[in-house]
């Protein structure tokens, strides 16, 4: 590595919230041949702000720059892509189940190739598996678990109006930080605000409020890692808040929704999901 490469990528290191900095430090690396180094400074790079792969669609921007930033959507596209595929496939060996429709799956943010999206209203941003049957909605006869959460319906209801008088803690459900302008009215609002009591496959201190909500889920067939549920929680939107519609992040898990109003014009609304 050479001198302006090593210097580039301590100065990066010692503020990885510079995005600038992360493209030429990455480019640096990606020019010396230090491929999966260079990817790894973008993919940090990518996480403060995405629009440095996008840079080199930008007329105005500057020679360097847009030079830098289509190096780096390239090789990044391209490393998440064969990450991907090589994954699957390892997978399908150790398993011996057949992965085919998950291999042919993408990431359409870091797909390397255009994405076409197979039926008009599922054109998720994040995961998107082309073989998986287009369904709207799915039909509570095939999932065997589903009678058993609405028969705990009333006591989950009542854990949750319990935990709203006790003002349970509540976080937007659309983050402040969020760039997407269609979520304008509703980025960093208690408009439209979630309790979770799982995220991210690690259960929160709201999941002692729900006890027997998390009896009732412990049946479901819900995404775990580790045993741990990836997500579930509470959210409450209320009427004519300005939620848009949306066609979802990922074509490749299912939402179980249970509300408890629906009524336009009372108010917050507060529905389970899982």
């Amino acid at each position: 590595m050479n001198q302006s490469a090593d210097t580039l990528l301590r100065a990066f290191l010692a503020n990885t919230r510079d995005a600038r900095l992360g493209l030429y430090a990455g480019d640096a690396l990606y020019r010396e041949g230090h491929v999966e180094e260079a990817v790894a400074v973008w993919a940090l790079t990518d996480d403060v702000d995405p629009r440095v792969r996008w840079i080199h669609r930008a007329p105005e921007a500057p020679e360097e720059a847009k030079a830098a930033s289509a190096r780096a959507n390239r090789a990044f596209t391209e490393h998440f892509t064969r990450l991907h595929i090589e994954a699957t496939e390892a997978l399908a060996r150790e398993t011996g189940e057949d992965l085919d429709r998950v291999r042919d799956a993408v990431w359409p943010l870091t797909h390397s190739a255009p994405v076409t999206f197979e039926t008009p209203l599922q054109r998720p941003t994040i995961f998107y598996m082309p073989a998986l049957p287009a369904d709207p909605v799915t039909d509570n006869e095939a999932l065997p678990w589903s009678g058993e959460l609405e028969a705990a319906w009333p006591a989950i209801l009542d854990e949750y109006q319990q935990a709203v008088r006790e003002r349970a803690e509540m976080d937007p459900y659309v983050p402040a930080s969020a760039r997407d302008p269609r979520w304008s009215k509703l980025r960093g609002r208690q408009d439209w605000s979630a309790i979770h009591l799982y995220r991210e496959s690690r259960e929160t201190r709201n999941a002692a409020r729900f006890p027997q909500t998390c009896e009732a889920l412990a049946a479901a067939d819900l995404v775990r890692v580790d045993g741990v549920p990836m997500e579930a929680f509470f959210s409450r939107l209320r009427s004519g808040s300005g939620a848009r519609p949306g066609t979802g992040s990922r074509a490749g898990s299912s939402h179980s929704t249970t509300p408890s109003s629906t009524r336009p014009g009372t108010g917050p609304i507060p529905i389970a999901w899982c």
